[in-house]
């Protein structure tokens, strides 16, 4: 409320003004939000006057112009802060995907363009209630028994967390049918500009898994012209010593790359229905996913030295056990089995040597007696 003194006429009125703001908009997981601002006044009259109308016109026409530009004022500096806030965070965003390439070897799909936005993207295949969900395609490729948390606050600054636990089938002679596996997965999100998932995936209860566990990050960035793209790389931790490194490196990335590649086509079908309303229309997604091999393999002939003796090799453990596909934790069993019968064939062979000397020995002490006694 103001009031103007020392003017004429001024005593008979005074101008109420109210300024309104209101959250806009708010998306879950820290995406951005924006305010709405209303800004509305009146004149109230305390006295009668025969110059109201007079009173009224030239008052409203002042301050019109006043709250006019006090607006505009608003506008400005608001819109500044955000401009510095978008770069900062999109500055983070960059700096983040930029460490991640740094950290893992292997690349499933490097900037995979996607028709559909960093908020429909997460909706759609990575909220708690999402049609199109990792765990779904869990469920595909066999998992079962799958139990999961719902995002929860991280302690940082947008940054969430989940667990998704589940029994993987394993198909390993004299094994466990089933591997307990265990997926954390931390979520860092960078309001509309993006997001980045790490993972980490242990299996526990099969030869050697104890080594080893599997980590992958998922990069999602908004473009400029629109969309997104989506980035999976993933990598190999050893936490032990071991001598089958190079055979888990090599059957657990092909592995791998056939669960992941799966999951992009589950993204290629759940971004149609965003776009097409069904599964049906097309996806422009350029390029084929990248499967990057061993690092250790250089050339083209000693990639197609390795896969055939690798597909002859799986091919005959298939003929002598009966079992018509493998996947790693299969050929590291099958590998454990044999190598310890080995050891064990070597051990018993040895031991013979031993007894066919100690035999000797003992005869021709025998022989050495007898020839004394007889002296």
């Amino acid at each position: 409320k103001t009031w103007i003194k020392g003017v004429p006429m001024a005593d008979c009125f005074y101008v109420e003004d109210c300024l309104l703001v209101q959250i806009s908009s708010n998306s879950d997981h820290g995406s951005g939000s924006g305010v709405s601002l209303s800004s509305m006044y009146d004149l109230e009259f305390v006295k009668s006057t025969m110059f109201k109308k007079i009173i009224t016109f030239t008052s409203l026409n002042d301050l019109t112009k006043f709250h006019s530009s006090f607006v505009e004022s608003m506008k400005k500096h608001a819109g500044e802060q955000c401009e510095a806030a978008v770069d900062e965070r999109e500055e983070e965003l960059r700096e983040a995907m930029d460490a991640a390439y740094e950290g893992y070897k292997q690349i499933v799909a490097k900037n995979t363009q996607l028709d559909c936005t960093v908020d429909q993207f997460f909706n759609t295949f990575l909220a708690d209630d999402a049609p199109h969900s990792l765990v779904s395609h869990h469920e595909k490729c066999g998992d079962t028994d799958i139990r999961k948390t719902k995002w929860q606050d991280n302690g940082v600054s947008d940054e969430f967390c989940r667990r998704i636990a589940y029994k993987h089938s394993v198909n390993i002679p004299m094994g466990p049918r089933f591997g307990e596996a265990e997926k954390t997965q931390v979520m860092k999100r960078f309001n509309g500009h993006g997001l980045i998932i790490v993972s980490k995936t242990w299996v526990n209860d099969v030869p050697l898994t104890d080594s080893f566990y599997v980590e992958d990050c998922l990069l999602v960035s908004s473009n400029l012209e629109g969309g997104i793209s989506l980035s999976l790389i993933y990598d190999l931790k050893f936490v032990k010593n071991t001598m089958f490194k190079k055979v888990i490196t090599l059957t657990t990335v092909g592995e791998l790359s056939r669960f992941y590649g799966g999951f992009l086509e589950l993204i290629n079908d759940g971004v149609s229905e965003i776009v097409h309303g069904d599964t049906s229309g097309p996806l422009v997604v350029p390029d084929e996913p990248e499967v990057v091999k061993s690092p250790r393999i250089r050339s083209s002939n000693q990639r197609n030295l390795v896969q055939k003796f690798r597909e002859n090799f799986l091919r005959s453990i298939s003929s002598t056990t009966g079992i018509s596909e493998l996947n790693p934790f299969v050929l590291i069993a099958f590998l454990t089995v044999v190598t310890s019968q080995v050891y064990l064939m070597y051990q018993l062979n040895s031991t013979h040597k031993k007894m066919a000397l100690l035999e000797a020995f003992v005869l021709n002490k025998s022989e050495a007696l007898e020839c004394s006694s007889e002296e």
